[in-house]
């Protein structure tokens, strides 16, 4: 781990999928509810999410009017593409071809110099980034 992490994080640039998460009331929720972590995503990850709302609401038997509001509900700063679209390119470069929707969040958390929490793979070959799958900040902040 780089010398930014101490014992706890003080932000992180959120993905998708963890997102995805703690809308459902899955442990991602945790790291929202019990710990002081500033969390950041992208205006592009947001839509995504919104997008998978409706196959959350079927595969949960939850309303997705309802899982909206709890994203909207989620302490969450959305960062605008203005903000870190200087460091756009490097993040396409850097993420290659796994998985170049996830360029974006990549572009914030090195415009930021934030750790990204993801539960995906695509981060894991980027050494230059720490990458924070939830079991991990779960353990960190021993919830």
């Amino acid at each position: 781990m780089s010398s930014m992490i101490s014992r706890r994080l003080r932000s992180v640039a959120a993905d998708s999928n963890v997102l995805r998460s703690a809308v459902v009331g899955n442990a991602a929720l945790k790291i929202f509810l019990h710990t002081d972590i500033e969390v950041y995503t992208t205006a592009f990850n947001i839509e995504e999410t919104r997008e998978y709302l409706p196959l959350l609401g079927n595969k949960y038997a939850l309303d997705s009017n309802c899982l909206l509001l709890q994203l909207k509900m989620l302490p969450i700063h959305i960062v605008k593409l203005k903000e870190y679209e200087h460091k756009l390119l490097e993040a396409r470069t850097l993420i290659g071809q796994r998985d170049i929707d996830d360029a974006h969040l990549l572009a914030l958390a090195l415009s930021k110099g934030m750790a990204l929490w993801s539960n995906g793979k695509d981060f894991n070959a980027i050494s230059a980034m720490d990458v924070f799958p939830t079991g991990k900040l779960l353990k960190l902040y021993l919830l």
